[in-house]
């Protein structure tokens, strides 16, 4: 009995000496009291993408040119040339105008893949979209500021900078848009 009784005590004194206390709170984590938004390479973003845009150029040309020519007797020994006259008279008028819009509305969510030393984020998303043999494509690259960033982790496209979007589409109907060869060598002669 007494030997359990030493045991104890000294079970007793030992413990304190491997007991270690940490704290409830570890600096890495995320604070409870703020949204997590991107803010570290390889974190997510989403990016509203609405892009208007819309131009238009106008044009006018007006010119004309007045010229005339006459000759006659009186002129010495060329006494013998009738009189004649040539009037040239040239004039004109162009209008052109040229407009262009366009309209881009969707939703992709973007990997940051750089961190800039002043805290911006460079950003990169891909979408791809296959329908019926039918594929869109969306590619998204730019440059975006944290404090931009909404509580809900995402970001309009109007506040990136650098941005570079890529629509494309292949497919039966993509394909019917683009000019045929004989249509193309038409284009060129003409």
């Amino acid at each position: 009995m007494k030997r359990v009784i030493i045991y104890a005590l000294l079970f007793c004194l030992l413990l304190p000496i491997s007991v270690s206390a940490t704290s409830l709170w570890d600096d890495k984590a995320a604070d409870i009291y703020k949204d997590k938004v991107a803010s570290e390479i390889g974190d997510l973003v989403t990016i509203i993408i609405v892009e208007k845009s819309s131009a238009s150029q106008k044009a006018s040309t007006e010119t004309s040119q007045d010229s005339s020519l006459g000759a006659g007797p009186g002129l010495g020994i060329f006494d013998f040339i009738k009189t004649f006259s040539l009037k040239y008279s040239d004039k004109n008028e162009a209008d052109g105008v040229t407009v262009r819009q366009g309209l881009l509305n969707a939703q992709i969510t973007a990997r940051v893949i750089d961190k800039q030393p002043n805290g911006n984020l460079v950003v990169r998303g891909l979408k791809t979209i296959n329908i019926n043999g039918e594929s869109q494509e969306i590619e998204i690259t730019g440059v975006i500021r944290q404090r931009d960033i909404k509580a809900d982790n995402t970001i309009e496209s109007i506040y990136m900078s650098d941005v570079e979007i890529r629509y494309t589409g292949e497919g039966v109907v993509g394909d019917k848009q683009k000019s045929g060869i004989f249509e193309k060598i038409f284009n060129w002669l003409f």
